[in-house]
């Protein structure tokens, strides 16, 4: 009798890991040290129905999620989730700028998809630095990027952040290149700043993230369901029904 139940527990638990295992990938997922849940998503490339928001799609590479913005790939360190119905942030670095005190590529200008409301947006803990590149006069040695130095002693490399005095050059049309990225105004505290700013791209910036306020998804989730799409090409919208939690697991009576 003991092995009898025992044989129909197992079964029963089989059928609900077949049948959990066809719903979408609504469960919380890791990729490194960073938790991924909805509304975020991983693309794990094999298809399938997902939940979550388009512009919030993430893929995993090297146990580190990546963003993919309009203006390249992004690295995500953290993702606050803002529950009880409020906007999240998430903090994110430009894949380019490498692990090294003096990068030979500084980052490119940050350009954010467009909607209405826009998917994203900077927040107040982020400040701008630009960096005025290759730019053929010497300037002030306060801002000047020191491993960034051409080979010809004429080039130089500059940077300024929010707030600083714009030195009286031509910096916009004599340099041969002016890139602009967000940072944490955290990274760049103190004086003589400059000699941090690469470990400040590197920490990268804040992004607020914004939860549908409008049309077919905010009345999915005001239905207690998950917005989603179908695997299938084109995009499907699909409201899905929130996963419940799994009930406890009859207890077996002991067989004496």
């Amino acid at each position: 009798m003991a092995f009898l139940l025992l044989l129909m527990a197992a079964s029963l638990a089989a059928s609900a890991t077949a049948a959990m295992e066809a719903e979408p990938a609504c469960s919380p997922s890791l990729c490194g040290a960073v938790q991924v849940r909805y509304p975020f998503w991983l693309d794990g490339g094999g298809g399938g129905n997902v939940c979550g928001y388009p512009s919030l799609r993430l893929e995993c590479r090297g146990g580190t999620p990546v963003l993919r913005l309009p203006s390249g790939d992004y690295r995500v360190h953290r993702i606050s989730y803002g529950d009880n119905g409020d906007d999240g942030t998430f903090t994110l670095h430009d894949s380019i700028v490498h692990n090294s005190r003096c990068p030979l590529v500084v980052g490119r200008n940050l350009t954010l998809p467009e909607g209405s409301p826009p998917p994203f947006s900077l927040t107040g803990n982020d400040m701008n630095v630009t960096f005025y590149l290759r730019c053929p006069f010497n300037a002030s040695p306060s801002h000047m990027v020191a491993c960034l130095e051409e080979a010809d002693g004429v080039h130089h490399t500059y940077a300024f952040k929010d707030g600083d005095y714009l030195l009286p050059y031509e910096f916009n049309s004599l340099c041969q290149d002016v890139v602009g990225m967000p940072v944490l105004r955290s990274s760049l505290g103190g004086s003589r700043w400059i000699h941090r700013v690469f470990r400040a791209l590197r920490r990268g910036f804040e992004l607020r993230w914004t939860r549908a306020l409008e049309g077919r998804c905010r009345d999915c989730e005001n239905s207690g369901g998950l917005c989603g799409h179908l695997g299938d090409a084109p995009y499907q919208f699909t409201c899905f029904t929130a996963p419940a939690a799994p009930a406890p697991a009859p207890a077996l009576p002991l067989s004496l």
